[in-house]
């Protein structure tokens, strides 16, 4: 009996264990000089905050609360007075008391933090004990630079990991498609599209603008094309730019659109990296770049007036997903696509080959190819040959890195026991992986 009970509480501790595992979160922390920081997001604005114990509340620097008030992730209702604090030197500074009311850390969200706003443009950033308490039970690790959070209730539901989100789209969610095009895509697709341009300018010796008005009037907007030679294709030219200028249009991107209010940019964007003042065909305005999408727009008299996406390339890629090996992620992720993302993981340029076959190509207008390419979509949602087989769980898959002059670095996704796709191809284009070829 002894011997029995002996195994039932070790059985019960590996369960506590276990649950415990399941149930905490672990933060990896940057460590630079002996000082710890973390990404944390203030009102949906992307901050590298220093966790610091010692600090009675969130701080906030007069720079970055500056910029947030101009985009209006702060406004009048969070301020609740000044307060004078006691820095580490025993000086004392004046501060503004503010509520924040989303801070996100990873995907803890924590709700109305009390912060300080220091009158001073060198202020740190700190994470300190108005959202450290609201964690509840937290474990600081020095030695390996980790924050681990016990509070279960703190951590939000996550759902099925989606494998494309993460390994083809960059984390800041690059846009390459607006207005029914891809970037990338050949010039003829815009012909195919929109027919002859109403203007066209020159750019250099290998490429040119090309521009549609979309109205009788300014004011309803013109769509400007910046067309190039590239490398890999030097024979036709290809997008590597789109921007939609006007007073208002029936385009919009992320949900944002000409003639939105600026502020409207918080909603779906972090705040610009760099603010600019420029002269435009609707007089004086603002330039709004964000360096960590391939986006810029313009503002006249607060309201918007012209978006622009563009290519953006990486000189130098040298990590790859680890998360590719679990085929189990992909199969997950494909469950849930609908028509237009799935066009999203294709290059412009990719083609499907299944045994003798024709080729089916990607080679038409973004939103020509998601209307009208029924023989695209049916393959990708085919159960039985297309990516809907590759939920069938006998189907395992390993992964390899190939580098091929010309078109660089390549993520070979091969099948172990093939039916009819034996391996997917997957290219880097912009600043993420597409699929470029299906054998």
């Amino acid at each position: 009996m002894k011997e029995y009970l002996k195994h039932i509480l070790i059985v019960i501790m590996i369960l506590n264990i276990n649950l415990l595992l399941r149930s905490q979160t672990i933060l990896k922390m940057n460590k630079e000089k002996g000082v710890y920081s973390l990404p944390c997001k203030v009102n949906g604005q992307l901050l590298n905050f220093i966790f610091d114990t010692g600090a009675s509340d969130v701080s906030l620097s007069f720079e970055e609360a500056i910029k947030m008030i101009k985009l209006g992730l702060l406004n009048s209702s969070d301020f609740l007075g000044t307060k004078f604090y006691k820095d580490a030197t025993g000086n004392i500074t004046e501060g503004y008391k503010v509520n924040i009311k989303t801070l996100e850390i990873d995907k803890i969200i924590l709700k109305n933090v009390p912060a300080t706003i220091l009158k001073t443009n060198n202020a740190p950033l700190l994470l300190g004990q108005s959202a450290l308490q609201k964690m509840g039970q937290i474990i600081f690790n020095p030695q390996k630079a980790t924050l681990t959070i016990l509070n279960t209730s703190l951590i939000e539901e996550g759902n099925t990991y989606d494998f494309f989100k993460v390994l083809l789209n960059n984390n800041a969610g690059l846009i390459d498609n607006f207005c029914g095009f891809k970037l990338l895509q050949y010039e003829d697709c815009i012909g195919n599209q929109l027919g002859e341009p109403d203007f066209t300018k020159k750019k250099n010796s290998t490429g040119k603008h090309v521009g549609y008005n979309l109205g009788s009037n300014e004011n309803e907007g013109s769509l400007i094309f910046t067309l190039e030679k590239l490398g890999l294709s030097s024979d036709v030219k290809q997008i590597i730019s789109i921007q939609l200028s006007g007073k208002y249009s029936k385009y919009s991107v992320r949900g944002i659109s000409l003639g939105n209010p600026i502020s409207k940019i918080k909603e779906v964007f972090k705040l610009p990296d760099s603010i600019s003042d420029i002269n435009n065909s609707f007089g004086d305005g603002v330039l709004l770049e964000f360096n960590d999408y391939n986006l810029s727009i313009e503002s006249n008299d607060g309201l918007i007036t012209s978006i622009k996406v563009f290519y953006k390339t990486i000189d130098d890629l040298t990590q790859v997903n680890d998360q590719i090996s679990n085929f189990k992620l992909l199969k997950n992720a494909i469950k849930y696509f609908n028509p237009k993302e799935i066009m999203n993981l294709f290059a412009p340029d990719f083609e499907i080959l299944i045994g003798d076959d024709k080729p089916i190509l990607f080679n038409k207008g973004f939103e020509k190819d998601l209307s009208s390419n029924k023989e695209f979509i049916n393959f990708i949602s085919n159960p039985t040959k297309g990516l809907k087989s590759l939920l069938n769980p006998k189907i395992k898959a390993a992964y390899g890195v190939r580098i091929q002059e010309g078109v660089g670095l390549l993520i070979l996704v091969k099948f172990k026991k093939p039916t009819y796709i034996n391996e997917i191809v997957f290219r880097q284009n912009l600043d993420k992986f597409v699929i470029w070829e299906i054998h």
